[in-house]
């Protein structure tokens, strides 16, 4: 897989990952973009330094950056 798309197989899924967005606009005007190619089932996923965190502590970690 390439840098910013990773792919796994979990609770009998097939998850993927594409994208690394610093901007919430950013991350959803490409989710509307990939909804409108035909994948219905997409959605924003946070994480800070690898860790899948809360949308409410990504905010919250937004705006200590000044973001």
């Amino acid at each position: 897989t390439g840098e910013n798309f990773e792919g796994e197989n979990q609770d009998g899924m097939n998850k993927y990952t594409a994208g690394n967005f610093r901007e919430m606009a950013t991350a959803e005007a490409f989710k509307k973009d990939i909804q409108k190619m035909g994948i219905k089932d997409a959605w924003i996923v946070p994480y800070i330094d690898g860790v899948r965190v809360t949308m409410t502590e990504a905010e919250k970690f937004m705006g200590k950056q000044g973001k």
